[in-house]
C-alpha cells in the first residue's frame, strides 16, 4: 500500500516540534498504555506519570532520526524499548536525561534487530490500549438498541437471554455480535496502519 501524502503520518506531523495538535494527539492517543505498563512493572503512580513525560520527551528530542527502518521494527517496538528503558533507568538511578534515553534506546534497537526478545507484558498492553480505543470509536457510532445488546454479551449473557429481553431472534443478537467484532477488527487495523514511522524526508512542509 503506498503513502498517503495528503495526510502524512502522525509521526511525520511530529518531526514539526511546534505542531501542538500532532504533539498532543500522541499524549492522548499514548497516555494510558505508558502509564499501565509502567505500574504493571512496580512504578507508583507518579513515578509512572514521570516515565511517561521523560517517554514524550525522550521521543521529541529524538524525532528527527526516527524513521522507517525494517531492520529496527514497528512503531510499538520503538515505544516499547524507551518505556521498557526509561523502567529500567528508575529502578536503576533517578534523573537521567532524556537525551540519554534516546541513545541508548537506538543503541539497543540495533543490537536487538530482527532476533529481539518479544516482551509479553508490552505486547498485551499494547492489544488492550488499542482495543480500548476502538471500542470507544465503534461505541460512538452504534445505535442504541446494538450497543445495549453487545454490553449484554460482553456481560456474560446468552445469546438466547439477550434476544428475549429484546425482542430479538438468536440470529438478530449473532449479527450485532459478529457487526461489531467486524468494525473493531477495522478500526484496529486503522489505528495499527496511523502508527507507521516517517519515511526519510518525511515531515510537515517546508
Amino acid at each position: 500500500m503506498t503513502a498517503d501524502t495528503t495526510h502524512p503520518s502522525l509521526f511525520g506531523r511530529m518531526r514539526d516540534l511546534g505542531d501542538q495538535v500532532a504533539w498532543r494527539e500522541f499524549d492522548e492517543r499514548y497516555r494510558d498504555l505508558i502509564l499501565r505498563y509502567a505500574q504493571r512493572r512496580g512504578l507508583q503512580t507518579m513515578d509512572a506519570e514521570d516515565v511517561r513525560q521523560l517517554a514524550v520527551l525522550t521521543i521529541a528530542r529524538g524525532i528527527e532520526r526516527f524513521t522507517s527502518r525494517p531492520e529496527l521494527g514497528r512503531f510499538r517496538d520503538y515505544l516499547r524499548t524507551i518505556v521498557r528503558n526509561l523502567v529500567h533507568q528508575h529502578f536503576a538511578a533517578k534523573g537521567r536525561r532524556p537525551e540519554q534515553a534516546m541513545s541508548e534506546t537506538l543503541e539497543l534497537l540495533a543490537q536487538q534487530g530482527a532476533d529481539r526478545a518479544q516482551d509479553e507484558m508490552w505486547e498485551e498492553e499494547w492489544r488492550l490500549h488499542h482495543y480500548r480505543n476502538a471500542m470507544a470509536v465503534v461505541r460512538q457510532a452504534m445505535q442504541p438498541r446494538s450497543l445495549a445488546i453487545f454490553d449484554g454479551l460482553l456481560a456474560g449473557r446468552s445469546v438466547d437471554d439477550v434476544a428475549r429481553e429484546f425482542d430479538a431472534t438468536p440470529e438478530a443478537v449473532y449479527k450485532v455480535k459478529q457487526r461489531v467484532r467486524d468494525r473493531l477488527t477495522e478500526q484496529v487495523a486503522a489505528q495499527v496502519r496511523e502508527e507507521s514511522l516517517p519515511a526519510d524526508g518525511e515531515g510537515p512542509p517546508g
